[in-house]
């Protein structure tokens, strides 16, 4: 009703007019046990219903710390109480979600306070809304963010309050529900303004998580609640992340009870580093995946839960999706070149176990002719594995031309912007591929010489160490 207008005051007066102003009509007298005199702080008329407003009071300025909080539904005619023994501090705002109308938030001199069912009772928010006056309160239209305004402590985000609109709807919300999270868009951070290394010389808020933030609701009471440490065995919230049948990411994090936040940062599932241990449950983090539709499935023991996840392109980037689709393709090349490279480094790894191992076994009288075939092949591998990565524990110059090396210039050139990849970033990545075949070679004849001689000295000592698998081409 645009006629429709709320005014409270300074000293306890509270008027209502429904016809633009011309005519107002005084309603504090119909509030009850209210203390005559108390401040108006905030009014906030309900987008459901043109009869219903919340009004808070505050009488802190006498030495009054009771919380005054209440609802009319009839234009100011009757009003009931909404203050609760759950409520703490005096009041100082109240809004209702302009979606869900059981859904209310309240404003304390102790902190915020948010209700499930319209103000019969509150639960006070502790999760990164510090114990602060909370002067006013705003639900944003378009992102569905709460905004906290505190007295002191500047401003609060609370992302995304769709859930909680999902839970005030439900009496009894199911054992796992999981919400469709908002559109999530592919961005890159830009240089600040301001020094490049500011130390400790400025303050920078926290953002919200990269990605797409999927709220999950485990209602096991069973379950750790937060802030309660959880051993191994605990339950684990599983997350996969597909493309049509074409599993890409796999995200894994303990369960709580009540509400969980999963952030997929948009990335797809990287290649294993050299030199660690293969571990398919591992989450190895990769490069940015292409504007689209995908789906994410949550799983809690037995139960599994599936929703849509759609990645938007930067707005900022003028850059089509053609050309995005090219840079993303030479990435997954240098993908399978790092898996390439990985797996050589692995086999290294495990015919130098399998050598020192043969060592340790040999009998005397063999002892010093393994050795030394021991050492031939373990010198040999030295000099393979170098031209594939810098091992840890090198001491000296780094050598830069080892493909490792080579496969990182050549992704960090693609992943400093969404474009086209250049005739030089294209060429660096066949320059990485032809270095990969060389030390590929190499690894393959030191297999075929050196290290097939250990084998079959072992062999006559009657060791049998080397599975046929170590000796497959590279």
């Amino acid at each position: 009703m645009p006629d429709l207008l709320w005014v409270g005051t300074d000293d306890g007066r509270l008027h209502v007019t429904r016809d633009g102003g011309r005519t107002w009509t005084s309603v504090e007298d119909n509030v009850p046990d209210l203390a005559r005199g108390a401040w108006v702080p905030h009014i906030h008329p309900s987008s459901h219903d043109a009869a219903c407003a919340f009004v808070v009071f505050d009488d802190h300025r006498r030495a009054n710390w009771t919380p005054y909080v209440y609802e009319t539904r009839d234009y100011g005619e009757t009003w009931k109480s909404l203050a609760t023994p759950d409520v703490d501090g005096y009041c100082l705002s109240i809004v209702q979600d302009p979606v869900q109308p059981r859904l209310l938030f309240l404003g304390t001199e102790f902190g915020l306070f948010v209700s499930f069912d319209r103000g019969r009772s509150w639960r006070k928010w502790t999760h990164g809304v510090p114990t602060v006056g909370v002067r006013d309160l705003a639900i944003h239209p378009r992102d569905h963010d709460l905004v906290v305004a505190t007295h002191g402590r500047s401003l609060f985000i609370i992302d995304d309050i769709r859930p909680l609109r999902h839970h005030a709807a439900e009496d009894e919300p199911e054992l796992l529900y999981v919400l469709a999270p908002l559109p999530a868009r592919t961005w890159r951070m830009g240089r600040p303004r301001s020094s490049r290394f500011p130390g400790q010389g400025e303050f920078r808020g926290v953002n919200r998580p990269y990605g797409a933030i999927v709220t999950v609701w485990a209602g096991d009471e069973s379950l750790p609640r937060h802030g309660d440490e959880a051993d191994e065995e605990a339950p684990k919230l599983v997350a996969t992340v597909a493309r049509g049948d074409d599993v890409i990411r796999r995200l894994e994090q303990p369960a709580r009870f009540g509400f969980n936040r999963i952030v997929w940062d948009l990335r797809s599932r990287g290649a294993r580093s050299p030199g660690s241990k293969p571990d398919p449950s591992a989450d190895v983090v990769g490069d940015l995946v292409l504007p689209g539709e995908y789906r994410l499935t949550v799983r809690l023991g037995e139960r599994e839960r599936s929703v849509p996840v759609t990645v938007l392109e930067d707005a900022r980037e003028a850059v089509s999706l053609d050309d995005r689709r090219a840079n993303h393709e030479l990435l997954l090349a240098i993908h399978e070149l790092q898996e390439s490279l990985t797996r050589a480094v692995d086999r290294v790894r495990d015919v130098r176990a399998d050598i020192a191992a043969a060592v340790d076994r040999a009998p005397e009288e063999v002892q010093d002719d393994l050795a030394t075939k021991a050492r031939e092949a373990r010198d040999a591998l030295d000099a393979a594995e170098k031209l594939l990565w810098q091992p840890p524990g090198e001491k000296g110059i780094r050598r830069s031309g080892n493909v490792q090396t080579l496969l990182g210039r050549a992704r960090r050139g693609l992943t400093s912007h969404f474009g086209r990849p250049t005739e030089a970033q294209a060429r660096r990545v066949e320059h990485a591929r032809r270095r990969l075949r060389t030390a590929l070679d190499r690894l393959n004849a030191v297999l075929e010489t050196e290290v097939a001689a250990m084998r079959d000295a072992a062999r006559e000592a009657g060791i049998v160490l080397f599975p046929p698998r170590q000796f497959e081409k590279l």
